[in-house]
């Protein structure tokens, strides 16, 4: 049986969206900035030419700009990064286990862990794509000179 602060996980993501606008505009508004200017005194782009520096250069992207639900099941759910609701979420899996380790054998349980999990994971592989392609477009739009000349 799935558990009742289970069954109404993920809240309808417009009214989360509505009730919790600004914490998320306030969170990519200071997430590009710290992004922009690491991105310029670390010369990152350096690191997008090789094909295993975009996808890591991507896969840090994708964690700090992907945006889901972060909740605690109890007292929010506001709209925010995926990775915070994802490690709340594990969090929360990893107290409630012990106390009741009978319900991880319950298939409706892993059902809706999975339907929890594709709120974290896909927005993070989705946003992980769309870096990586825009770092692939600004490989190819610019060249990297020769160190020698």
């Amino acid at each position: 049986m799935v558990t009742p602060f289970l069954a109404d996980f993920p809240e309808d993501p417009i009214m989360v969206l509505r009730a919790g606008w600004q914490f998320l505009a306030t969170y990519y508004a200071v997430a590009t900035i710290v992004v922009f200017v690491l991105w310029k005194l670390l010369k990152a782009s350096r690191f997008s030419y090789s094909k295993r520096g975009r996808a890591i250069t991507s896969a840090i992207l994708a964690i700090i700009f992907a945006p889901s639900e972060v909740s605690d099941f109890f007292l929010f759910n506001l709209p925010g990064p995926a990775i915070l609701g994802l490690v709340l979420l594990l969090l929360a899996l990893a107290s409630a286990e012990p106390a009741s380790p009978s319900a991880f054998s319950d298939w409706h349980a892993w059902v809706s862990f999975l339907g929890i999990l594709a709120v974290y994971i896909l927005p993070l592989l989705v946003t992980f794509a769309i870096a990586y392609g825009v770092l692939s477009l600004y490989v190819r739009s610019h060249a990297q000179v020769p160190s020698n000349a």
